[in-house]
């Protein structure tokens, strides 16, 4: 459609920047003399109405909308007038319509019984009222209707059976803009032969002869019969060429079809021994499960499971359920961190990043620093006030019947002063006949995570070694002597331990 645009003298009253859309709206700018006083200009495209302008005092511009009702493509003259002034005429294109129907047709229907087709409607203008019309081949026409915008549904009956074409056409104001053409397939008659309310021509009824075969209707096993239209005919559901073993059969498992008389071992799909299978399965049905040898938890690729690679990889690679243990990306304490997280001790839990510093010479929240923002109590031990050389709990008589000495156990708990405080204790060991003879003394935990020599001497022979963490040092005796008697125990801190630390000790004799 093209809109013609009038223009008067451009130095009093002329249109500019005008242009149309697709549904035939006039937009643009008009241009006047500035007054001191409010005036209305009329804008007018023939034949489609005209619409009035307000232009307030002193303005030069003024924006314009015209609504037309857009009746035909064609030219359309349109003019601007105030009082005797009129501008010049504008000529303006209207967009094409661009109108787009998607047609969705049934694949299939049936003679005699009514079918749905939906149709949308794209247009550039979508408040532009279209006709539709539904025709067959011949030109018969099957449905219409009225002249509406957007999408719409038609309804139509075809009488006889086969590929029928159907055309469905857009009209606007009596004129066709546009066809589209689909074919659909015509079946007979939908008639319900055998009366069981389900119909063979709508794929709801496998045997339209039969009554008592339909969809939902109860399977009979072993009739040879599908009876609820599910394509098994009740003897071999699995459909492993075996009938089932409840009407008689062989399939000892009709419900899996790798479960069969005959039937090869489990399926090794990368052929490397192993298997996707946890639960032991009778698969050839002769009463015993074939066993696994070996669980394979990636059935795609050949090396696996193998030994767990010692560097992180994100793979399960023995198949164990734990990925990368024993590396620095598995969480070894359960603190929800690895190493390779920042976890600077993975064997305990309470330490961690962002855990809360505790008095007690370690570094809680792996920031590098020690007891940051807590003090430490600078209190002694127990064991300082008990003399030079306190005597711990050791080898004791028990009498009866069976009398003998009794192995002892004792759980030391130290404060270490600074670097030069040295701890001594004696406990007594005996060495019965028949006894495994032993001295041991073992660090379970130490505060500053730093290093204590610990020594042992008696008449059983001494030894001493350089424990940096939770370790022992143990006496064994010599064999075919009584080493029976005291023994003095040494724990000296390394490499200038902190101040007023923890340390666990276990003393334990044999």
């Amino acid at each position: 459609m093209i809109f013609l645009l009038t223009a008067a003298h451009a130095d009093t009253l002329a249109l500019r920047d005008a242009h149309v859309d697709a549904c035939g709206t006039v937009t643009g700018e008009l241009d006047v003399l500035p007054s001191l006083l409010a005036r209305t200009v009329t804008v007018t495209a023939d034949g489609f109405g005209a619409t009035e302008v307000a232009v307030p005092p002193f303005r030069s511009t003024v924006s314009f909308v015209l609504p037309t009702r857009q009746q035909a493509q064609r030219d359309v003259e349109v003019t601007a007038s105030w009082w005797f002034l009129e501008s010049e005429p504008l000529v303006l294109e209207v967009p094409p319509l661009e109108l787009v129907l998607d047609v969705a047709a049934p694949a299939e229907v049936w003679a005699g019984e009514p079918f749905d087709l939906a149709v949308g409607v794209d247009a550039a203008c979508p408040t532009l009222p279209l006709a539709l019309t539904l025709s067959d081949a011949t030109g018969v026409v099957l449905a219409r209707t009225e002249p509406a915008t957007g999408d719409r549904t038609l309804s139509g009956v075809l009488l006889r059976p086969g590929a029928v074409g159907l055309e469905v056409a857009a009209e606007r104001e009596g004129v066709t803009v546009l066809r589209e053409v689909r074919v659909v397939a015509v079946g007979p008659p939908c008639v319900d032969e055998d009366r069981d309310g389900h119909l063979a021509c709508r794929h709801d009824d496998c045997d339209d002869g039969d009554a008592s075969v339909y969809p939902g209707h109860r399977e009979v096993l072993g009739n040879g019969v599908d009876d609820d239209c599910d394509g098994v005919n009740g003897t071999d559901r699995d459909r492993d060429g075996a009938e089932s073993a409840a009407v008689g059969g062989t399939d000892c498992d009709d419900a899996d079809a790798r479960i069969r008389p005959g039937a090869p071992g489990y399926a090794d799909p990368d052929g490397d021994g192993a298997i996707a299978v946890t639960k032991p399965r009778d698969l050839d049905c002769d009463g015993a499960v074939e066993p696994i040898v070996r669980f394979d938890c990636a059935e795609g690729d050949p090396t696996i499971p193998r030994s767990e690679d010692p560097v992180p990889t994100g793979i399960d690679e023995d198949c164990d359920g734990l990925v990368d243990e024993g590396t620095v990306a598995y969480d070894d304490d359960g603190d929800g961190l690895a190493e390779l997280a920042g976890d600077c001790n993975d064997a305990d839990a309470t330490i961690r990043p962002g855990a809360r510093e505790t008095p007690d010479c370690r570094d809680q929240n792996c920031d590098g620093t020690v007891d940051e923002g807590v003090r430490r109590p600078a209190r002694d031990d127990t064991w300082e006030d008990r003399g030079e050389t306190p005597e711990l709990p050791g080898a004791t008589w028990v009498s009866g019947l069976f009398a003998h000495y009794r192995s002892s156990s004792t759980e030391v708990a130290l404060v270490t002063r600074d670097g030069t405080d040295v701890e001594r204790f004696k406990v007594f060991a005996h060495d019965g006949s028949f006894d495994e003879f032993f001295v041991k003394v073992s660090i379970d935990e130490m505060g500053d995570d730093r290093a204590y020599e610990v020594s042992i001497s008696g008449p059983g022979g001494s030894r001493t070694a350089t424990l940096e963490g939770a370790g022992s040092v143990v006496v064994p005796g010599a064999a075919g002597s009584n080493d029976t008697g005291e023994y003095e125990i040494v724990v000296t801190p390394r490499q200038g331990a902190l101040e007023w630390c923890p340390v666990l000790l276990s003393v334990s004799t044999g």
